[in-house]
């Protein structure tokens, strides 16, 4: 007989960037999730310019490192940069204005404080050089 598992999901937000105005906010401090199901984590940013931003997700156990799970940038078709454990079942989707985790088939390892990040993007053109 299969046992249902509540999970608590804590999320928390971090930033790193260098204009006053820029924020990260999650939706919800914390989400109980049964195993097997479908979840998704959603932060909400505002930013006080027009660059280009990474949205970040990362997870921490008790008295261990941070993981970090999967990055995307808020502008372009940049693929998405992500750890190996999270290839199939974690995805991440960004908007102007929100960035959301899914987690597909919640296991009770996910059970987890969860961290949505913020940082400036710099973007450099590339240099030609006239002969």
């Amino acid at each position: 007989m299969m046992q249902n598992y509540y999970l608590i999901l804590l999320m928390l937000s971090i930033y790193s960037g260098n204009v006053i105005g820029d924020s990260i906010q999650p939706k919800y401090s914390q989400l109980s999730v049964e195993e097997g199901i479908t979840v998704t984590l959603t932060c909400s940013y505002m930013t006080s310019n027009t660059y280009s931003y990474y949205l970040y997700w990362y997870r921490h156990y008790p008295n261990k490192a941070l993981d970090y799970i999967l990055r995307k940038t808020n502008k372009g078709s940049e693929s998405t940069s992500m750890a190996p454990f999270a290839m199939e079942r974690f995805t991440i989707q960004v908007d102007s204005l929100t960035t959301n985790l899914t987690i597909t088939d919640v296991k009770i390892e996910d059970a987890a404080m969860y961290y949505c990040g913020l940082q400036e993007h710099n973007v450099t053109e590339p240099s030609t050089a006239a002969t």
